[in-house]
């Protein structure tokens, strides 16, 4: 195997399985640290990753990892999941999704159709927990998502409702 000279967290990662990569800015800064330009990072992941478009989205402000698994997820290899605010609960944070789904609506997968974009909602952040519907595990057929005891039942039920569709045939497991 071979050795990838970067600085890279696997929750900043997140690959359709066909050389389309969605990270965050953060695997940029971090690099920046070590002397690594946006430029070397992006050859780095394409030479020793494989990946062939790379699409890079703005963390949320407030949340200390800066990682893209906090608010998306890949559902297929033209889908992607991405975590919305209510503006009335974290409106920095809205309007940073908002731009985040903009810059996915101009991507096109590697069959020249565009990324389908949808839209699940994130549970609250008021009190400085960072939860997530986005950061699940898939496995043999089957979707675990996270449920939180604070969350608003309206909200989990609908993210639920969301990722069934995405995923029919697939057990949704909160």
């Amino acid at each position: 195997a071979a050795h990838v000279p970067l600085a890279i967290e696997g929750g900043n990662l997140l690959s359709n399985g066909r050389g389309l990569l969605l990270t965050t800015t953060v695997t940029f800064n971090a690099n920046a640290l070590r002397g690594c330009k946006q430029a070397d990072v992006v050859r780095q992941l394409r030479e020793h990753l494989g990946f062939r478009q790379i699409v890079v989205l703005e963390p949320l402000r407030g949340e200390i990892t800066g990682h893209v698994d906090l608010f998306a997820c890949w559902t297929d290899a033209e889908t992607v999941v991405l975590a919305e605010y209510p503006a009335s609960i974290d409106p920095v944070n809205a309007a940073v999704l908002d731009r985040n789904a903009a810059i996915l609506a101009k991507v096109r997968t590697d069959g020249g159709k565009p990324l389908r974009v949808l839209r699940i909602p994130a549970p609250s952040n008021a009190d400085g927990v960072w939860r997530t519907y986005t950061n699940s595990v898939f496995a043999n057929g089957s979707l675990v998502v996270p449920r939180y005891r604070r969350a608003d039942p309206a909200t989990e039920q609908r993210a639920m409702r969301i990722l069934r569709q995405a995923l029919p045939g697939w057990q949704i497991i909160p």
